[in-house]
């Protein structure tokens, strides 16, 4: 995959800009109280929003400056505070946690030591030389080449296994919305692809 030509699909570009429009939203709502001024805010806010400006902080969090952004690591600690940054320089007041300091109290200092929720770093695993993953029938099977075919997560253990593998699409179960990508699948015994 060529980092310099990404697409994204409809889909994601919604979930973005609806992520976007929650963190947007006012934390404690007054209701008929809103003065015309906060209207006048939240309306030059939502206007603000674009297709372009999302796809920028997608491909920026996504870019190879942030080296994955593994849970707990200082990349995923970096990207948070660029995150912080953003809103703070939005306007967004960030929340408060148990030690009375901000979340993210560093943004901007340069500081690379984990405090507040992120008080343990968690090292980054190895991948073992020339890894191996096959895809396909017992019988056809095609050896994919790291970097090339696939990219290992690093929050699970290494495992060797071998089962039929069904795809779920996203993944995503919303009876409100009467969404069900597990309709129609038998996935017991299987591996879910999503």
């Amino acid at each position: 995959m060529n980092d310099s030509t990404r697409s994204y699909s409809p889909s994601v570009v919604v979930i973005i800009l609806l992520g976007i429009i929650l963190a947007l939203l006012p934390m404690g709502s007054r209701g008929d109280a809103q003065s015309e001024e906060d209207q006048r805010a939240w309306v030059g806010a939502l206007d603000s929003l674009s297709s372009e400006r999302m796809l920028t902080d997608v491909r920026t969090l996504s870019s190879p400056v942030f080296n994955g952004r593994q849970a707990g690591s200082a990349d995923d600690l970096r990207s948070a505070q660029w995150v912080a940054q953003e809103l703070t320089s939005a306007g967004i007041q960030l929340p408060l946690i148990d030690n009375k300091g901000i979340a993210f109290p560093s943004t901007g200092a340069g500081k690379e030591e984990p405090v507040g929720i992120m008080a343990s770093m968690v090292s980054t695993p190895l991948i073992e030389p020339d890894p191996i993953v096959r895809t396909g029938a017992a019988d056809q099977l095609v050896t994919a080449q790291l970097g090339k075919d696939y990219l290992p997560v690093f929050d699970s253990p290494s495992a060797d296994l071998q089962g039929q593998v069904v795809f779920v699409g996203y993944g995503i179960v919303d009876p409100a919305q009467g969404i069900d990508d597990y309709a129609g699948v038998d996935v017991k015994n299987r591996i879910v692809l999503f």
